[in-house]
């Protein structure tokens, strides 16, 4: 993806800053909020895209817009992002921030899709088995239903994916069949 090297760094960079001014838990929500700004705004990530409107009118307008609601390091670094031309970056360097911190902290980003929707005991079970078995410290977790799946679940871990749908089995057995 264009542009990722370059979100890793300065993703890197503000956190190692983060550590040294001893305030990571605080920038890392400030990053939190940024990041859903973003993504619950098209304008506003087509603005960050614009090539049309100039650096000083994309500070000045970002500035108003994050100014009391993230610290003032948080907003430097946005800034600075901005005088260096990298604004449409915004939204990869803090998706990259988050998962350096999670990968740091030994938190795990699961993404569970089942048949049907869960129940407390069966979240929880899943959440503990993928706790132990990981050596996870936390899972942030995020649930999607698909019908289609029949039964069963699929479990994405970062890059990893676990397929134990039904829907999974039943396609194995008709390549089987067809192959046999």
């Amino acid at each position: 993806m264009k542009g990722q090297r370059a979100a890793v760094r300065y993703a890197r960079s503000f956190m190692l800053l983060a550590k040294e001014k001893s305030q990571l838990e605080a920038l890392k929500e400030d990053i939190e909020s940024i990041l859903q700004s973003i993504e619950n705004s098209k304008e506003l990530e087509n603005f960050l895209h614009s090539p049309l409107i100039k650096i000083e009118k994309k500070k000045e307008i970002l500035n108003s817009l994050f100014n009391g609601k993230v610290s003032e390091l948080s907003l430097k670094f946005i800034i600075q992002i901005t005088d260096h031309k990298r604004e449409n970056l915004m939204k990869l360097i803090c998706q990259e921030f988050i998962k350096q911190y999670n990968k740091e902290h030994n938190i795990a980003l699961v993404n569970l899709t089942t048949a049907t929707q869960l129940n407390d005991s069966q979240r929880k079970e899943i959440l503990d088995f993928i706790k132990s078995a990981y050596n996870f410290s936390a899972v942030e977790f995020e649930e999607k239903v698909d019908e289609d799946l029949i039964g069963g679940l699929i479990l994405r871990i970062d890059d990893k994916q676990i397929d134990g749908s039904i829907k999974r089995k039943l396609q194995d057995i008709k390549q089987e069949l067809i192959h046999a």
